[in-house]
């Protein structure tokens, strides 16, 4: 109830804030990816602009209107809501020069009816679309994957004729969503028809030693290198290729925007590269989990350990997945997936969880039984991991955020740099 009261409040107050101030809205949408394109479109953007994006979680009925509200994430904190109160009225009272002129809002889809209240709340004019996962996080929470699909179609339906809808054109959802949209369309991908395409895409080791991603911009009739160190994975050039065509919306110069983008950075907890105890390495993509973000951190792996086998003298492959949550029925299969793509890659598996231990069975068929271990949680598994690894072995650590898997490479980092 006490949600419902403040959640009421934050719509009135913001809503005000919106019509005062104005901001140009950017809405990004999505099942996966969200937070990384958001990041990227700041990167394009913060040096030209007055940008403010929302911080960590702040995408919900509640998330979204601090952030309009220049607030903080108070949580139970009465003295923090009590100046995010406090900030709204003088937002609305008096003018403040300095408010942003654009917001970046990540926003999210847990629940029937979110997106819908989000889009009423800022009615934004540029919204940007991520990816669709086939079983998509929080599927749980609807009553099938059609409805789910729905809550984002509707979402983009409502781009009036003079906004513009950015679309993955690799994600078989674009297709329906372009076909039921009046608002301008742009798209980006690897895919021939994008507008925004990216091709030859490769990583390589620099003089330096460093992770290079590299791939080439097809843009109308130019063609740009683009090449970003300590970035990898195929699906970490969708945030840059979406950030890029949001910087046309600007008019803002190609080139510098794929210079700024040099700078971009891959936000905590998804594929990041560590060194950890026994001179191991580890590829921690703990933030989160569905079964596409799942199988492309188990490709990612793949691709690093053929780059680095030979310059870090590379060992085992050693798995640590976690449950990924909120599948509803589909949950089963969707592990059975991940067992199935972990078998072709990993040596040793560590399974945190009931529903992973689907995987854990396919992994044990193929591998056999004595390199596949079982845990409740993260704790019961802990002890067992830093006493079963050995120099230079290459750990995967990934699970649904609720499975705290982030807390393993907590432990188990030595240096927070690659």
């Amino acid at each position: 109830m006490k949600r419902k009261i403040i959640a009421f409040l934050l719509k009135i107050f913001s809503k005000k804030v919106l019509e005062k101030y104005n901001p140009e809205i950017i809405a990004i949408l999505g099942s996966v990816g969200k937070t990384s394109i958001k990041e990227a479109i700041y990167c394009a953007l913060k040096d030209d602009f007055s940008v403010l994006k929302n911080e960590g979680n702040l995408n919900t009925e509640i998330g979204v209107p601090l952030t309009i509200l220049l607030g903080k994430d108070a949580k139970r904190n009465i003295f923090l809501w009590l100046f995010n109160f406090l900030k709204a009225f003088f937002l609305i009272l008096f003018p403040y020069k300095n408010y942003p002129k654009i917001l970046i809002l990540e926003m999210s889809e847990d629940r029937p009816g979110l997106l819908n209240y989000l889009f009423d709340l800022t009615q934004p004019k540029i919204a940007v679309f991520t990816w669709f996962s086939e079983i998509p996080v929080h599927l749980e929470n609807y009553s099938s994957l059609e409805e789910f699909q729905k809550e984002f179609t509707s979402f983009f339906k409502k781009i009036k004729e003079d906004g513009v809808v950015i679309l993955n054109q690799d994600n078989f959802l674009a297709k329906k969503i372009k076909e039921e949209i009046k608002a301008k369309v742009l798209t980006y991908g690897f895919s021939k028809e994008s507008d925004f395409k990216a091709t030859n895409y490769k990583l390589s080791l620099n003089e330096n030693e460093e992770i290079e991603m590299m791939f080439r911009l097809e843009y109308q009739n130019s063609f740009l290198p683009v090449k970003i160190k300590n970035v990898f994975s195929k699906t970490q050039v969708y945030p840059l290729l979406a950030s890029i065509a949001v910087s046309q919306i600007f008019n803002l110069n190609l080139l510098k925007v794929v210079q700024k983008l040099e700078n971009y950075q891959i936000p905590q907890g998804r594929l990041h590269l560590f060194k950890g105890i026994k001179n191991c390495l580890i590829l921690d993509d703990s933030y989160n989990a569905n079964p596409d973000s799942m199988l492309n951190a188990l490709e990612t792996l793949q691709e690093l350990y053929l780059l680095l086998k030979e310059k870090r003298n590379l060992q085992r492959k050693i798995l640590i997945l976690g449950d990924m949550l909120e599948l509803g029925i589909l949950s089963g299969i969707s592990h059975q997936k991940i067992g199935e793509k972990a078998k072709e890659i990993g040596d040793y598996f560590f399974v945190i969880g009931e529903k992973m231990k689907l995987a854990a069975e396919i992994f044990e068929k193929e591998k056999g039984k004595d390199k596949v271990f079982c845990f409740q949680n993260y704790k019961d598994a802990l002890f067992k991991i830093k006493d079963f690894i050995k120099e230079n072995d290459f750990l995967l650590v990934k699970g649904s955020r609720a499975i705290n898997l982030d807390l393993i490479t907590n432990q188990l980092i030595n240096f927070l740099d690659f």
